[in-house]
């Protein structure tokens, strides 16, 4: 039924005492006040809610120092790629060489490179047969990174003693699969897919390129020595 006396408190100021921080709620027998968000009550009695509403102190985290970045540094991700080595960003998080340009070491210059493609058979490992399987095909597993590690240092050791050893800066890896792909007799080892950066555009004579590499390695075979570096007997077979 209508009532004629009921009215919203709410609706004027003057008829309620709430905090000019909460809300006024009209209720059937008069009205209540609830601090608003960023208020806590300060008022301990029940029935009288809303009357003092205390803003809470939000501690804001000071800025960090702006600090000037050297001329020669580029932000990526976490670090920072140098630009007096001829670094890019790449996918936003490491620092490499461009494309066409490679580098032996982190800590050297990327500078424009020739790539020569070659492939190689591993065939013993620490004096152990070597048997093909998946996990030497996975970048993120052990066996791949050791193979990967060892096979750049002792193919470099190799280019090292040619007469290609002025220009030659590092040998990248780009896969290692079953040497079955290759000759479907070879049932044992790994064929390392790479190639071989030499510095400049000059042209490269490939096939004294690959009779020096061989020849070394005839010599290395024979000498025992530089592939024990390579922690592992090389069967050289070379594709293009």
């Amino acid at each position: 039924y209508f009532n004629p006396f009921s009215y919203n408190e709410c609706a004027d100021p003057k008829l309620n005492d709430c905090d000019h921080n909460a809300d006024c709620i009209d209720t059937d027998d008069g009205f209540t006040c609830l601090c608003k968000d960023g208020f806590f009550d300060e008022n301990t009695d029940p029935t009288k809610t809303g009357r003092v509403c205390i803003g809470l102190a939000i501690d804001r985290p000071q800025e960090a120092e702006k600090t000037t970045l050297s001329p020669n540094l580029i932000p990526c991700g976490n670090t920072h790629c140098k630009l007096d080595l001829h670094e890019v960003c790449i996918g936003g998080s490491k620092c490499g060489c461009r494309p066409g340009e490679s580098r032996s070491s982190p800590s050297e210059k990327c500078v424009p490179v020739t790539s020569v493609p070659i492939v190689v058979r591993v065939i013993d490992y620490d004096g152990e047969p070597l048997q093909y399987s998946t996990d030497y095909s996975k970048p993120e597993n052990p066996e791949h990174v050791q193979i990967v590690e060892d096979a750049v240092k002792g193919l470099g050791d190799v280019f090292r003693q040619t007469d290609i050893a002025p220009r030659y800066v590092v040998t990248d890896v780009n896969y290692i699969t079953n040497p079955k792909v290759e000759n479907s007799t070879w049932d044992r080892g790994l064929l390392i897919s790479g190639s071989v950066k030499l510095s400049g555009s000059e042209d490269v004579d490939k096939c004294k390129l690959f009779k020096d590499f061989a020849d070394q390695m005839s010599k290395a075979n024979v000498a025992d020595g530089r592939l024990k570096e390579l922690k592992g007997r090389v069967s050289l077979g070379i594709f293009q």
